[in-house]
């Protein structure tokens, strides 16, 4: 995260580049339109990342910056809809107003296909009733000794939302698998 929140243009693609394959999004790029064409790896995206509509993504912006990114995306890369990828490259920028979108929490959620809004709504009203469960493990010892000296980041927002996205994502995996 330091790398991509960098003044330094070749230690952002170097974040960017480690955090797509950290989240398994690396291969929704093809090479085609980024090296291909002659630019650094995944230089398009970094360029929307740093496009002033993103600048500043709160609760009440999410959903639109959301569509512009996905938007973008899709067409600098070929005409995918690249949303879940979208999701993840923001919350890295803007981490406690993001809600990652992933097929799997998806799934938990019961949301349809590709419908970014109805997921939002559907996420944040089952993680307003979990937050007393969430904040509770993350407060456990056991979590506080896991995460070492780290561990005050058990108490931010970020760190609850994506206690509940892997909640969610466990949900969903087990509900696929059956």
């Amino acid at each position: 995260m330091s790398d991509l929140t960098s003044s330094d243009r070749v230690r952002q693609l170097s974040g960017l580049k480690a955090a797509a394959g950290y989240f398994r999004v690396a291969r929704n790029f093809p090479l085609t339109y980024d090296t291909g064409r002659g630019l650094s790896r995944l230089a398009p995206v970094l360029d929307l990342l740093n496009h002033e509509r993103l600048k500043r993504v709160t609760d009440d912006t999410l959903a639109e910056a959301v569509r512009f990114l996905r938007t973008a995306l899709g067409t600098a890369y070929g005409g995918r809809d690249l949303l879940s990828a979208a999701t993840k490259f923001l919350w890295l920028r803007h981490k406690d107003a993001v809600v990652i979108f992933d097929s799997q929490a998806r799934a938990a959620l019961k949301s349809s296909p590709g419908d970014y809004v109805g997921y939002l709504q559907l996420w944040r009203t089952q993680y307003a009733e979990a937050i007393p469960r969430v904040s509770q493990a993350c407060g456990s010892t056991q979590v506080r000794l896991i995460m070492g000296p780290q561990h005050a980041d058990a108490d931010a927002e970020w760190f609850r939302r994506r206690v509940f996205d892997i909640i969610l994502w466990n949900v969903g995996s087990s509900a696929r698998a059956a």
